[in-house]
Parts: structure tokens; C-alpha cells; sequence
């Protein structure tokens, strides 16, 4: 089985994540702040890539607009589930100056 990307992206998920955290400059701002936190805070790239990721998947998770136990959240989930946290963590760090 070959493996398959999206614009670039590990999947579309990954890339819509990624997208959306990039749309606005409110959503650019922090993250870039945490990704050069979690860089200026880390002797090793990769401790950094694998809190931000955590903190990505976690701080996304919570915002979720949708609270009620039902098929539209199971959707929501399954999408979120299948993010690949690292990567967008490891472009955020990747792209600090």
C-alpha cells in the first residue's frame, strides 16, 4: 500500500489543522510563540516537536464547538484522531527564524 498525502501534509486532516492554525493571525501569533517557547525551552528538537504536539492536540481538542455526545462529535473526534500533531509541531518549530 502506497502512502497517501494532501497538499503536501501527512493527510487532509493534518493540512486542514494546519491550514486553520495558519488563517489567522491571532491563531499564527500563539503558535509561533509556543513553538519558540517550547524551542528556547528544549536542549533537543525533538522533546520540543513532542510537547507542542501535545499541546496542539490538547488546546485544539478543547475548543471543540461541538460538547453533545452524538454523531456530528464521533466525526469530529475520528478527524481529530487522525492528525498528525508531530508534524504540524516539528513546521511550526521548523519555521521560526
Amino acid at each position: 500500500m502506497s502512502e497517501k498525502t494532501y497538499n503536501g501534509w501527512k493527510n487532509r486532516e493534518t493540512w486542514s489543522v494546519a491550514r486553520w492554525i495558519d488563517c489567522t493571525e491571532a491563531e499564527q501569533t500563539y503558535w509561533r510563540e509556543r513553538a519558540r517557547e517550547e524551542r528556547d525551552g528544549h536542549f533537543y528538537k525533538e522533546g520540543a516537536i513532542a510537547l507542542l504536539a501535545e499541546d496542539l492536540r490538547d488546546t485544539i481538542g478543547e475548543n471543540s464547538p461541538i460538547s453533545e455526545n452524538n454523531m456530528y462529535s464521533d466525526l469530529l473526534n475520528c478527524a481529530l484522531a487522525n492528525v498528525d500533531w508531530r508534524e504540524i509541531a516539528a513546521h511550526l518549530i521548523e519555521g521560526l527564524k
